[in-house]
């Protein structure tokens, strides 16, 4: 939901934006292990202010295999969860 649905309902929020980072490739192969890791996609990066202070933070991915013991997902989650590290680390 955007600040500016948020908004719409009455309520007020500091800024806040929330962008979604999406492999297609990864997705699928995810998908594939198993279809319920859908609710995790695509891999969200929240990027609000609080307190005057600019905040940045995303799911590490690596908490896949806990949600999901039974997918044989590999490193994947590994290398995603380093994607959107250096994503993070690169915008600070």
């Amino acid at each position: 939901m955007s600040k500016k649905s948020i908004r719409a309902k009455g309520f007020e929020i500091e800024p806040f934006k929330i962008f979604e980072v999406c492999n297609a490739k990864s997705a699928y192969t995810v998908l594939q292990a198993d279809v319920k890791i859908g609710l995790c996609l695509p891999c969200k990066i929240n990027v609000y202010l609080k307190d005057n202070k600019t905040f940045i933070s995303g799911m590490r991915p690596i908490v896949l295999t806990r949600f999901f013991p039974d997918a044989n997902l590999g490193d994947l989650p590994k290398e995603v969860d380093k994607t959107i590290r250096t994503i993070i680390d690169n915008a600070k």
